[in-house]
């Protein structure tokens, strides 16, 4: 997959609003006649807004949550802190459009146009730790993080 992030070029049809949009294309094959030609597997497009569909907090615990290893027997504790100075945590609503996936890699019913969801951008440190039993990362999450 390939991905672009940018400016949204159209802020004047979101009255005004600033945003970032991002695109991921496609690469199983290069195309031999024109390599630039890569079809779109998603499209972001997400605009910063005051009513936020959820909490800056909603979203650091989200994130700050154990995930379970490829192996489903232990789970990965990877701590996300936004306290750096330029970290500037922004609450987001947007829009994402899933196209068309190689067959086999996603169910199609997961394409299509999804709005008014809530997004989250900001800048955070990574802290990963050594794969645990699920239990003791769930109990394990640093409070400081999700506050």
């Amino acid at each position: 997959m390939a991905s672009r992030v940018g400016p949204v070029k159209e802020a004047a049809d979101h009255g005004g609003k600033e945003g970032k949009s991002a695109q991921v294309k496609q690469i199983i094959l290069n195309n031999p006649l024109n390599p630039s030609l890569r079809p779109p597997a998603l499209d972001l497009d997400f605009f910063n807004t005051q009513s936020a569909l959820y909490t800056t907090r909603t979203f650091r615990v989200l994130i700050n949550q154990p995930q379970i290893s490829n192996n489903r027997l232990m789970c990965l504790r990877n701590t996300y802190y936004f306290n750096d100075t330029f970290a500037e945590p922004t609450l987001r609503e947007g829009t994402v459009t899933l196209y068309g996936f190689p067959k086999g890699s996603l169910p199609s019913a997961l394409g299509g146009r999804f709005e008014k969801l809530g997004g989250f951008s900001a800048s955070s440190n990574l802290v990963g730790h050594n794969p645990e039993l699920c239990a003791v990362a769930a109990s394990n999450v640093d409070p400081v993080a999700v506050q």
